[in-house]
């Protein structure tokens, strides 16, 4: 389509579809009289809305125009932090409108203009709806600078007969980015990605390129030099700041960066290695703009499909029923099936590190089937078939390597995802004894706790409860009456191999102590406590309390 005053009227109307307001509007900014005016509208009802006029700065209009960063309010007309206009104010009571949001577009670093959204009810704009604004807001740059360097092509055409040898190469430069601008378009449009835009700007500057990630971790390159990035922090700092290419001269050939940015967020960076003349860097630093259209898009898409796992998860491991046949469905997305066997993992992690363990398990988990979601304070891990031990053993080593402290517990739904919530509660009961015993860093099922995990896989919990009371009820009774911790002396006693200097040494008291309880304990529960066959009852009676009771219980 040659017509950008269409294109721009279909990103504001597919602005208000998207985000689901009242209106939607795109203006320009008047540098010479400090002001922005509406351009382009949908949904706008009064001709005095669409011919305003706003100084820089003023209003959520101006303020979005100015380039500060984006904003919104979900009542305009009453909200104190705006810099209010009175004969604005008139024409936006007007209109009926209560809530704005709106964001800057930027071309190269300069704000050109400000995409809004506008409700006449108050509604709150919440961040999933910012990011898509300013994802339309980075379209919209897009479509605006094709425009301009149309409007150059053409007055260049207009020249190039009285001058044809002065803005020959003018011309040649600009139809250069023109399909440059088309084929990155192209890649946007076909979600090549990142490899798609280095293959393309490659091939139009005669240079390798490189592309890295927010964090400086490489996403795709062509070139054999190694970089690294924190080498380059200073100039993307640079770039990002100025909206234009740094050169980083190095001893074997200098490098040209851009940053990708939305907002006053680095999304990523462009390195070209090399230093192309300067009829050359507009083309790198038009890529960086796709790059960030296509990495926005893309944590849209991530974070979608984040919560759409995360509801899955949540829905299997309620008590509500949920239709079979839409279930089937919704699990076909991930290789699941309602009648074939799975593995739920249960992954113990601290608060700080939940999000970076979701985000490893997916990578380990990469295209394979699977759901890996946060859930109630754990990670939650749901492999087909059952054979999950072993990937959730690697996942668990993974994470100890990096540093980051993890407990796992897995357990089988032999009857595929309908048995699930019985899976996840086995699985977390894992991690519960694993904690309670002092078992950090493994992951384990239901034999590799021994008897106690076959005893927590098959038995009720009345019949644990009465093995347990069977035997140490003497023991239990004497700790309540008391308020002792005689119970807790025994475990760690048979823990210890019924050793009593290590006892001492774990209970940090004297070994004189530790034989003067033993001795209690004797009278309670009868010296056979601690010899064949009588020990192997006690010691697993005991271990099922231990992992029964709140540590802050032990205690006296």
């Amino acid at each position: 389509m040659r017509d950008r005053r269409l294109i721009l009227q279909g990103i504001v109307r597919r602005t208000r579809a998207l985000i689901g307001t009242d209106m939607a509007y795109l203006s320009r900014n008047d540098l010479k009289a400090g002001e922005t005016f509406i351009d382009v509208t949908d949904g706008v009802e009064t001709e005095a809305y669409r011919q305003i006029r706003m100084p820089l700065g003023t209003g959520i209009l101006g303020a979005a125009a100015a380039g500060g960063t984006s904003i919104r309010t979900n009542d305009y007309l009453s909200d104190p932090h705006m810099n209010h206009l009175s004969f604005i104010d008139s024409i936006v009571e007007g209109e009926g409108v209560k809530a704005i949001m709106g964001a800057p577009i930027r071309i190269a670093g300069r704000v050109v203009g400000a995409l809004l959204v506008a409700s006449r009810s108050n509604t709150i704009y919440d961040d999933e709806a910012l990011t898509c604004l300013e994802a339309l807001a980075a379209q919209t740059a897009i479509a605006l600078e094709q425009e301009r360097l149309n409007e150059r092509i053409t007055s260049a055409e207009a020249l190039f007969g009285l001058t044809e040898s002065e803005h020959a190469s003018k011309l040649q430069s600009l139809s250069k980015l023109v399909t440059l601008d088309g084929q990155l378009t192209g890649c946007l449009l076909e979600g090549t990605g990142p490899p798609g835009v280095v293959s393309v700007l490659s091939t139009a500057i005669g240079l390798p390129v490189s592309v890295f990630d927010a964090a400086g971790q490489l996403i795709v390159s062509n070139s054999h030099d190694g970089i690294l990035l924190p080498d380059l922090n200073a100039a993307v700092n640079t770039s990002a700041a100025s909206g234009a290419a740094v050169t980083v001269n190095q001893e074997s050939s200098p490098l040209t960066v851009v940053a990708a940015v939305a907002g006053n967020e680095v999304l990523g960076t462009v390195v070209a290695h090399g230093g192309p003349g300067m009829n050359l860097v507009p083309a790198i630093e038009r890529s960086a703009v796709f790059i960030s259209v296509m990495m926005l898009f893309e944590r849209t898409l991530i974070d979608a499909d984040q919560r759409t796992q995360a509801t899955l998860i949540d829905d299997l491991l309620s008590e509500r029923p949920l239709d079979r046949t839409t279930l089937a469905s919704r699990l076909a997305a991930y290789e699941l099936k309602i009648g074939d066997p799975c593995t739920m993992l249960v992954i113990n992690v601290l608060r700080r590190d939940r999000y970076k363990a979701m985000v490893l398990a997916r990578e380990l988990l990469g295209g394979k089937a699977g759901l890996v979601a946060l859930h109630e304070g754990h990670l939650c891990v749901m492999v087909p078939g059952s054979d999950g031990l072993v990937w959730g053993e690697k996942l668990v080593t993974t994470l100890i390597a990096q540093g980051t402290a993890a407990t796992g517990g897995c357990s089988i739904a032999e009857k595929g995802p309908t048995q699930l919530r019985a899976a996840h509660q086995r699985a977390q009961d894992l991690v519960d004894a694993l904690n309670a015993l002092g078992r950090h860093s493994e992951c384990v099922d239901s034999t590799g706790l021994g008897l106690i995990g076959l005893l927590l896989g098959n038995a009720n919990k009345q019949s644990i409860g009465n093995l347990v009371d069977q035997q140490l009820l003497p023991l239990l009774e004497y700790d309540k009456t008391r308020k002792t911790t005689l119970t807790h002396t025994a475990w760690t006693y048979l823990e210890n191999g019924s050793h009593a200097p290590n006892t001492a040494k774990n209970l940090n008291i004297h070994p004189n102590t530790v034989r003067q309880r033993i001795e209690r304990i004797d009278s309670l529960l009868g010296s056979s406590w601690r010899r064949a066959p009588d020990l192997i009852d006690v010691h697993v009676a005991l271990r099922i309390w231990r992992m029964m009771t709140p540590p802050e219980s032990l205690k006296v």
